[in-house]
């Protein structure tokens, strides 16, 4: 068993990627892929390396820089990386991609139809959608790394709250950062509301936390904690319970296969 320690989302969204497209680099270099919201440029990077023809898009300016910087370092093959003007926009011709993913991309948008549609647009008839983000479910918010506060509308109570965790679990960003940034930056969707809006524009989609837990299973540097939970995935119960935990309260990961064109 080989060590890695590229992510396991990565490995994941590259592993269902090969299964469609094909496992030789000379397949792979002709399957045009999005990395949509492509942040610091690693999984980017990652999918260029495989051997996938990759493009980038970016909506933050800094973050569009960083994978710029991140694609040169790497010496990779010439990788277009464009900038988002809006939210809603992919500035990408229709029926470019093969695949389109996003990783820690939704819980940011608070536009989700219209970005789907967007992603809808942009795929090939037969292409893929692969996305993983938090549901508004998760108990710790993943970015304040506190509980409960993205539960709270904004307002004395919500304030009330913060403060409280903020003291309990420690003082990681001011009060008013924290505030600001649970109003302005996050947008947490329940799995209801995403299943709706992807059943709009794709014929079928499908969990992948299964995979996930089967992709985390061959990585050898994962914790202890983790280590002992997969043992479990044997017992089909339990596996379903770790499936469910996967998905509600780490990570929501799913596929959508063939854009409906409108």
């Amino acid at each position: 068993m080989i060590e890695t320690q590229e992510p396991i989302l990565h490995q994941l969204i590259a592993t269902r990627l090969k299964e469609r497209f094909g496992l030789g680099n000379q397949s792979l270099s002709k399957v045009r892929v999005l990395d949509l919201g492509c942040g610091t440029g690693e999984q980017i990077v990652y999918m260029t390396r495989l051997g996938f023809q990759m493009s980038g898009c970016e909506i933050n300016r800094n973050s569009f820089e960083s994978t710029l910087t991140a694609l040169q370092g790497a010496d990779t093959p010439a990788t277009e990386v464009r900038l988002s003007k809006v939210p809603t926009e992919v500035p990408f011709e229709t029926d470019r991609f093969h695949a389109v993913y996003a990783n820690g991309v939704f819980e940011h948008s608070a536009e989700m139809p219209a970005l789907i549609a967007e992603i809808a647009r942009v795929l090939i008839p037969n292409g893929i959608f692969l996305t993983a983000f938090p549901l508004r479910s998760v108990i710790m918010e993943p970015h304040l790394r506190l509980p409960f506060v993205h539960w709270f509308a904004k307002g004395q109570r919500q304030r009330l709250v913060i403060r409280t965790l903020s003291h309990l679990f420690g003082p990681g960003w001011s009060l008013q950062g924290m505030e600001r940034y649970l109003q302005n930056d996050v947008f947490y969707w329940t799995s209801g509301q995403v299943q709706q809006i992807l059943h709009r524009h794709f014929e079928e989609t499908n969990s992948l936390a299964k995979e996930y837990l089967g992709v985390a299973k061959n990585q050898m540097n994962r914790s202890p904690m983790l280590r002992l939970a997969l043992v479990a995935t044997t017992a089909p119960l339990l596996s379903s319970i770790l499936e469910y935990l996967v998905s509600w309260q780490w990570t929501y990961i799913v596929e959508a296969n063939n854009p409906i064109k409108k």
